[in-house]
């Protein structure tokens, strides 16, 4: 918008987490917003206070609060789980019972399909709708003021300053200083010390799965049994070397990153000296497919015609299905892009600014309890390897980064910033509740923190109530993770009342949670009644196999039709006892 609308209309992006939007939302004129939802249904950690102040003010709401609101909405999410765009559906309707008026129709962008294209198609229905309140909010459309800005060719980048690097000292790019509030979180992660690094599988598979422990003893940060981790990885070495080669720059160069005043769309940036290496390395995202947008960047950069002219075909928005094809399809990273494209060599600064995105950090199910082990956080994290459609060997950023790292630690300590986020994916508050837990894979992690927690509280004396446990893997012999923990934990059958464990690649036949959950939904179905049932793992079949497992196990055991099935697990759902952390 700053762009569009520049010399005439003041845009101001902020972090919801920064937005005073107790003294300032209700007067607003203009508001558009951008939100994600996480795992089931879930607002994110930094969009969880908006949330409980909106549900309150629009449950006590007479529809003219902000009734001078003029506001849109861009939900981010997955069709792959339930709750699609909850996050930006909640806020749309909260926001229209305050009295606001939104502007054109709200977006849904889909991770699973084309979500920039998803974008795009909002944005364009949204500057139409925008221009059609130009009174009310004094825009001029870009096409009737002279000298509008041509979006096509406009690409935001920061200024950058080299220094010489026999004056100027190199700074991290995590500080691992708190908060004002002297809290971590994900913009001031906290620099854990990667303690123990451990394979779980055998030497007989060919997969990888590898137990981390992060080091936080008394640092002041914090978990609690169900949370997660984020962590912030970096790039590998050659994957940093051979990006740095396609943008001609030294590694060891150092640089100072400045925001220009007029790109407002900008994110802020540290200010303080870095280096290229630790830009490349921590960053910079540079094995997710490039966005459209980014190429057409790259193509204004592009010395050779055609390449130019590929790179503004790929990127066009009314082309997607060439992107579509050759990008998502393929699965092809940014550096692939870079490497494919030689004569498109971008300055650092437009490289930052319009191409590459920064590194997110990953999550993690918390593999412990606070309550057994409360200085270190337990990470339980499956090395991805794989093959993509365009025949490049992808290696989870994350993942490798941890086993590299953690194969290092006991030689010379490597820290991780990590932040700690708040799950309510949670063990019962009463311990005499039964609780079903069904986590094939990793999907175990947080359930091993349960279990950790069931154990501690067995030690101390309390009672406990029946715990079922529903583990699947491909073979006992290569990937049964965690096995003597959990046989003891069995053993007691105080912790752990029952077992039982799925291997999916060992007969002729595919064997799975679900079908062990069927074949024991006699005994199971008083406890699903009364108790609590978990599931975590993967979202796209897993999930769904399961849920459709316990559907059947309501009809066949609880006497209900196929509705009336689905809606006693909507109700378990809706009262918190019917708990997923998917992905």
């Amino acid at each position: 918008m700053g762009a569009r609308y520049q010399g005439n209309f003041h845009t101001n992006m902020v972090d919801i987490e920064d937005y005073e939007y107790k003294d300032k939302l209700l007067h607003e004129k203009m508001l558009i917003v951008i939100t994600s939802t996480y795992g089931d249904g879930e607002p994110t950690d930094s969009a969880t206070a908006l949330h409980e102040w909106l549900k309150e003010r629009s449950a006590e709401a007479n529809g003219t609060e902000a009734e001078q609101l003029h506001y849109a909405v861009f939900g981010l999410g997955n069709r792959t789980y339930e709750h699609f765009c909850a996050s930006g559906k909640f806020i749309d309707r909260a926001l229209n019972a305050l009295g606001g008026k939104r502007i054109g129709l709200r977006g849904e962008g889909d991770d699973d399909k084309d979500i920039e294209g998803d974008y795009d198609d909002w944005r364009d229905q949204l500057w139409p709708a925008l221009e059609t309140e130009a009174t009310f909010l004094g825009l001029v459309s870009p096409k009737k003021q002279n000298g509008g800005i041509d979006l096509m060719n406009h690409f935001s980048a920061y200024n950058v300053e080299f220094q010489a690097n026999f004056v100027c000292q190199e700074h991290p790019l995590y500080e691992g200083k708190p908060n004002k509030a002297g809290t971590f979180d994900a913009n001031h992660p906290f620099l854990a010390q990667i303690h123990t690094c451990l394979e779980l599988h055998t030497t007989q598979s060919e997969r990888s799965c590898i137990h981390v422990e992060l080091d936080i003893d008394g640092q002041g940060i914090q978990y609690e049994t169900g949370d997660h981790v984020g962590i912030y990885p970096q790039n590998g070495e050659d994957i940093i070397e051979r990006t740095a080669a396609c943008l001609g720059l030294f590694l060891d160069q150092i640089v100072i990153l400045k925001k220009p005043e007029i790109e407002a769309d900008l994110h802020d940036v540290p200010s303080r000296p870095l280096s290229v290496r630790t830009l490349l390395a921590g960053y910079t995202d540079l094995l997710s497919s490039p966005s459209r947008a980014a190429l057409l960047a790259l193509a204004s950069c592009a010395a050779n015609p055609d390449e130019a002219e590929r790179l503004r075909l790929l990127g066009d928005n009314h082309n997607r299905q060439e992107f579509q094809h050759w990008v998502l399809e393929k699965q092809r990273s940014l550096l692939e892009v870079l490497e494919t494209f030689k004569s498109a060599r971008p300055s650092l600064g437009l490289f930052l600014g319009s191409i590459a995105p920064r590194l997110q950090p990953r999550f993690y199910s918390i593999s412990s309890s606070h309550t057994v082990s409360p200085g270190r956080i337990h990470v339980t994290c499956a090395v991805v390897k794989d093959l993509t459609p365009g025949g490049r060997v992808h290696q989870g950023v994350c993942s490798t980064w941890l086993q590299k790292s953690g194969a290092l630690s006991s030689k010379l300590p490597i820290a991780a910033p990590i932040f700690t986020r708040h799950s309510s994916f949670k063990p019962p508050r009463d311990p005499m509740v039964p609780l079903v837990m069904i986590g094939p894979g990793t999907g175990i992690a947080p359930f091993r923190g349960f279990l950790q927690y069931r154990e501690y509280l067995a030690d101390s004396g309390v009672k406990l109530g029946p715990a079922y446990l529903f583990f699947g893997c491909r073979d006992r012999c290569k990937d049964f993770i965690y096995e003597k923990e959990l046989r003891a934990w069995e053993a007691s059958q105080i912790v752990l009342t029952s077992l039982h464990v799925a291997f999916s690649r060992e007969g002729k036949k595919k064997d799975y949670v679900q079908h062990h959950l069927t074949s024991q939904g006699k005994e199971l179905w008083p406890f699903l009644q009364s108790g609590y049932t978990y599931v975590c793992g993967d979202a796209k079949k897993m999930a769904k196999d399961v849920h459709a497992a316990l559907v059947e196990i309501a009809k066949d055991h609880g006497g209900f039709a196929h509705t009336e099935a689905e809606e006693f697990w909507s109700d378990l759902h809706k009262s918190g006892r019917y708990l997923r952390d998917v992905w």
